[in-house]
């Protein structure tokens, strides 16, 4: 059963170019089997949907639209993937340093720090935290 929930997310990234950090506000639908849920929303600035996997392990992100990507965000363990924007595809890492999640009766909070990686170079250090409200 999928339900309305009400996302903010908050990305902060490190660069050699500083510091920037991203809020945004979401309206979508959480849906739930066993210990897994799924947030699904879409991103009217990448013209696009973007889908979070979250288990108590691990969390995986699928972007669709103008630019897409699939991040797996799991501690201790680095994914390789395409990250397809308008101008070309490019290899991205993912090192995942910390994930968190939790719950409670009315949402929940899922915090994930981690690398980008760029032709071996490390282009940031993120912080994403995405909470979800359930709405009655």
């Amino acid at each position: 059963m999928k339900l309305p929930v009400i996302i903010t997310t908050r990305l902060t990234v490190s660069s050699e170019n500083g510091r920037d950090l991203i809020e945004k506000t979401y309206s979508g639908t959480c849906s739930q089997k066993d210990f897994r849920r799924m947030l699904c929303y879409e991103e009217q600035e990448n013209a696009g949907t973007a889908r979070l996997l979250l288990t108590p392990e691990m969390a995986r992100l699928f972007r669709r639209g103008r630019t897409s990507s699939e991040m797996l965000f799991a501690p201790g363990r680095a994914q390789v993937s395409d990250y397809a924007t308008p101008h070309g595809v490019i290899e991205m890492e993912v090192r995942t340093e910390s994930y968190a999640l939790t719950e409670t009766p009315g949402g929940g909070e899922a915090r994930m720090a981690y690398q980008i990686v760029f032709s071996g170079h490390v282009v940031s250090r993120n912080t994403l935290v995405v909470k979800w409200t359930y709405l009655n």
